[in-house]
């Protein structure tokens, strides 16, 4: 088993065994980019520059000082926001935020009422990142965007002050001087407190040198800031008299499309959309618009007419609305696809582009195909072919766009196509080859029927690195509880930042594991009514009711499954996931890891929770607490938890532990000290979850006290 678990450890850490995977495209101009090709210098990973002309199919070595410089210049001001021109920057100062002119040096205060709690451009304590950022004493850049002209910034003043307060223990302090726990304090929001985190839009006009403080309804906080440099829930209008965003109410059932104007500061609402349930508008990356305007709306250059995204006829699709009247002119899109996310507008060309996914003759739904639209609707046109999941970068021009390819089971091949999806150039296959001399096992993709007998659900397996056929092995299933996003991976992946790509099942698979993970109804990415099935059904945890079903289906289709030593893991909405599944399908799940799991839904984040829950209901709670299901289990239960976790609170997981103990029943329990939420990539832990599986499913030993290296 030692040689076993060494394997396994070969596999957390594979980040450097892929070359050329998902190069990052850089566009210098509209027919030019470059990339960085990677190659092997003995062990260690070097790259080039590649620059690319499209239009002469050329490829060539490039030489980029200029680039180098305005890296070096990021790092040196990774806690302010650089103006477009260059001219300025903003940075904190204290509760206040402070404009500094980059060429004479001067700097001045543009706020000066800030205050704790109610201070500017400041991270929620909702973040996930409150205490870290406090031990750690980590700085962020101020939350402001830039108008284009370099004239004004946006930002909020961010209202925390009523919001009730939660807190961790620091247990373990690494002070020779003082050794007493620390209290850490941070304003976290439950289901059904009277006051939320709310964000007041303001803007600074530098020649005027005046704050505005706009006459809108302040936003609602959704976990993190309501938009900073990277992601924009906010954004100005092409010629920076206008700025425009969609605004959501607490429970995330109402949504306005607002424009507010600068000069006349008039905000006009130009699309309201109300439903019964949840809207999915800024879907948490799923199907969110990128880095520019994350609720895939648009407004066009001359003010006249936007582009709304919704998923009201069931499918996800986009909207033309007159600016003015508020008027629909038209559906863009509709048919069998769904609208992922919009990736461009050719204004001049009246042509949209975008991201979709549901199309029939795909052998999976969720893959991604970039496609095109006229502004009218006419003309749909889906510009790649290949049966993979589509990864695309599209030139400033709209007539070229670079498309990297893959799946699980298929390496990412990088092509080159003009705006009519014409192959021009392959630009790079992944070599993998390091990665299948690790042991990486490919995975194999499945689609099965669920227990209604017509519903199709999709997962992948991953077997045994010495797989036998004529062997029974036991199954983990790797399970994430969240209704927000899917778990299956679409393209193909081998690590995260941390440890466990597909939640550690290549590792298992060296310790003799068959894994899967499966994707169940109340998931995103299919139509509106497959995702509605979560709505104040959390319990549900995602289809975990399909997990069970399905599991007991693929041990009748593969008798190489043991259906007798089947566990389950997961962490934070996984970790709810694994519990649940322990006691509510004891006949199926014998042995389970439970990871810092969101096990009362009363304790955890409201911005997530009431957006499936609605309005407060204690019997919609009361089904979903897991403490009251513990007088059920009789599986082997471990639950690990961190004790400085202030995204789901530890005293979610002591308040399962008080019912296991009134219960009388046998469980082992792990607290780490001076570990976060993502505790789960912890060596420590993952060698424990390791020796619990091999314990349980396998009726081995373990080696005793493997130690997994830091690397």
């Amino acid at each position: 088993m030692i040689n076993s678990y060494k394997n396994a450890e070969k596999l957390l850490e594979t980040k450097s065994l892929v070359l050329n995977a998902y190069p990052k495209i850089n566009w210098i101009d509209d027919t030019t980019f470059w990339y960085n090709k990677d190659k092997y210098n003995g062990d260690e990973i070097c790259n080039e520059k590649i620059k690319v002309d499209c239009a002469c199919k050329e490829v060539s070595l490039f030489e980029d000082k200029t680039n180098e410089k305005e890296d070096d210049d990021k790092d040196k001001n990774n806690i302010e926001v650089i103006s477009p021109d260059k001219n300025y920057s903003i940075c904190f100062d204290g509760y206040n935020l402070r404009l500094k002119n980059l060429k004479n040096g001067e700097s001045k205060n543009i706020t000066n009422d800030g205050c704790k709690y109610f201070d500017y451009g400041s991270v929620p304590g909702c973040s996930n990142r409150a205490v870290r950022s406090a031990i750690e004493k980590t700085e962020v850049e101020p939350s402001v965007i830039w108008s284009d002209d370099s004239k004004r910034i946006l930002t909020y003043k961010l209202d925390q002050r009523d919001v009730k307060e939660m807190h961790v223990v620091q247990n373990v302090i690494e002070d020779e001087e003082d050794h007493r726990p620390r209290l850490y304090s941070y304003k976290y929001h439950l289901p059904n407190d009277e006051y939320i985190p709310l964000a007041y839009l303001c803007i600074y006009d530098i020649e005027k040198d005046e704050l505005e403080m706009l006459d809108v309804e302040p936003l609602v906080i959704n976990f993190g800031r309501p938009f900073e440099n990277a992601i924009k829930k906010v954004k100005w209008s092409a010629d920076s008299k206008n700025i425009y965003y969609v605004r959501m109410n607490r429970y995330f059932n109402e949504a306005k499309f607002n424009i507010y104007n600068i000069d006349d500061k008039k905000c006009n609402t130009v699309v309201y959309e109300k439903t019964d349930k949840f809207l999915f508008l800024d879907s948490y990356g799923s199907a969110d618009g990128g880095i520019d305007f994350n609720f895939s709306c648009y407004l066009s250059s001359d003010n006249k007419y936007a582009i709304w995204y919704s998923e009201r006829e069931g499918n996800a699709r986009l909207y033309k609305y007159d600016v003015i009247t508020g008027k629909l002119l038209n559906n863009i899109t509709g048919g069998e696809y769904i609208v992922k996310n919009l990736v461009g507008v050719d204004e001049k060309n009246e042509v949209i582009y975008f991201n979709a996914n549901g199309f029939k003759d795909s052998s999976d739904p969720y893959f991604t195909y970039f496609c095109k639209i006229n502004l009218d609707g006419i003309g749909f046109k889906r510009l790649v072919d290949e049966d993979a999941d589509h990864t695309v970068s599209l030139s400033p021009n709209y007539q070229y766009f670079v498309d990297t390819y893959s799946r699980v089971d298929l390496s990412p091949i990088t092509v080159l196509r003009n705006n009519l999806g014409e192959l021009i150039l392959e630009i790079e296959k992944a070599d993998i080859s390091r990665l299948l001399e690790a042991g990486f096992v490919t995975p194999e993709r499945f689609s099965i029927k669920a227990s209604d007998g017509i519903t199709d659900l999709y997962g992948i397996i991953i077997k045994p690195s010495n797989f036998d056929k004529n062997k029974k092995y036991p199954v983990i299933d790797y399970i994430y509880g969240g209704v927000q996003c899917i778990n299956v991976p679409k393209k193909f992946v081998w690590h995260i930042e941390g440890k466990e790509a597909c939640g550690g099942l290549e590792s298992f698979a060296q310790l003799g594991f068959i894994g899967i993970i499966l994707d169940g109804p109340g998931t995103p990415n299919r139509s509106k009514d497959f995702h509605n099935i979560c709505y104040r059904n959390l319990q549900g945890s995602a289809g975990l009711k399909e997990h069970e079903y399905c599991t007991k289906k693929l041990a009748e289709i593969y008798d190489f499954i043991d259906i007798d030593r089947v566990g389950i893991w997961g962490s934070s909405g996984g970790g709810y996931g694994t519990l649940r599944a322990l006691c509510e399908y004891p006949q199926v799940y014998k042995v389970g890891v439970a990871i810092a799991g969101n096990h009362d839904e009363r304790m955890y984040n409201a911005c997530w929770v009431e957006r499936y829950n609605g309005e407060y209901i204690k019997d919609t709670y009361d089904k979903q607490d897991n403490s009251k299901l513990v007088s059920n289990l009789s599986g082997k239960l471990l639950l690990i938890h961190g004790d400085l976790d202030d995204n789901v609170h530890m005293s979610n997981t002591m308040r399962v532990v008080n019912e296991l103990i009134n219960n009388n029943k046998d469980f082992d329990m792990l607290i780490v000290p001076n570990q976060y939420h993502d505790v789960s990539k912890n060596n420590y832990v993952i060698r424990k979850k390791w020796d619990y599986f091999v314990k349980h499913l396998l009726c081995e030993d373990a080696p005793k006290e493997y130690a997994i290296e830091n690397k």
